[in-house]
């Protein structure tokens, strides 16, 4: 059960997840480099998708360890907003550039995720010295019934071991869900660091039995930037600029 009250209608359904693996091997600087071929082609990802009327956040992730592999995780304010633009001349272009850049198809999963207002994700932050894992566990059929209930409980279990944790307690919160067709669950969590991490993780013991459940487990250690203000006219601008804000400063004889 969530912590956070449902969302309202027509504001968030559930994220997608678009894993892309990168032929360039200058990638990630190359991506954030708009004199490059993968570089348009990101600036591009990236503004389609934050301009589109029934998406809302967007975040951009990197891996560590895995330099040419990137992440988009997609809010889509509804389903149908989604099946219009998987069968649009946007996402045709979007796919004929992505595979001139790829070396393999982008893998597309969606979760339904607790809706957490205007914070969006919790554990999809990364700043402050702080690292976001991606822990994923799949399962070789849907999950359901009383099995999902175990599953699910935990999962709970799981989350709050790792908030109660020493490296935790640089968030309050996390994010779980599980993927739409109930053959992944996911956690989202963000963490003082990665060696900590790693440590926390082959200790635990319900983390351990989430493992031998499942099919197939994956961690991944994320750096994530928030994109909650739409396209700013770069990959590397997040917010606008606040005119306003830096007026005042110069009517004070302050420089920057």
């Amino acid at each position: 059960m969530s912590l956070f009250p449902p969302s309202p209608p027509g504001i968030y359904e559930f994220t997608e997840v678009l894993t892309f693996h990168f032929l360039d091997p200058l990638v990630p600087p190359a991506l954030s480099d708009e004199s490059t071929d993968v570089g348009k082609i990101w600036a591009f990802t990236l503004k389609t998708y934050l301009e589109l009327e029934k998406t809302g956040i967007v975040y951009w992730t990197l891996v560590y360890g895995c330099p040419q592999r990137a992440k988009l995780f997609i809010d889509w304010k509804t389903e149908l907003g989604r099946e219009e633009f998987m069968s649009s001349f946007e996402l045709g272009n979007l796919s004929m550039a992505w595979n001139s850049v790829i070396s393999e198809p982008v893998h597309s999963a969606i979760y339904r995720l607790p809706w957490g207002g205007h914070r969006g994700h919790p554990g999809l932050n990364s700043s402050y010295d702080t690292v976001s894992t991606f822990i994923t566990f799949n399962f070789p059929i849907a999950v359901t019934g009383e099995d999902k209930k175990k599953l699910d409980q935990l999962i709970s279990q799981f989350a709050r071991s790792v908030l109660q944790s020493p490296g935790g307690v640089v968030s309050s919160y996390c994010t779980t869900g599980w993927e739409v067709n109930k053959t992944l669950c996911c956690g989202i969590f963000r963490y003082i660091g990665i060696k900590e991490m790693q440590s926390f993780l082959q200790q635990n013991q319900i983390f351990e039995e989430l493992r031998s459940v499942a099919n197939g487990t994956e961690v991944e250690f994320m750096e994530a930037r928030c994109y909650d203000h739409g396209w700013q006219g770069s990959v590397d601008k997040t917010y606008p600029e606040n005119l306003a804000f830096f007026a005042s400063i110069g009517k004070l004889g302050w420089t920057t």
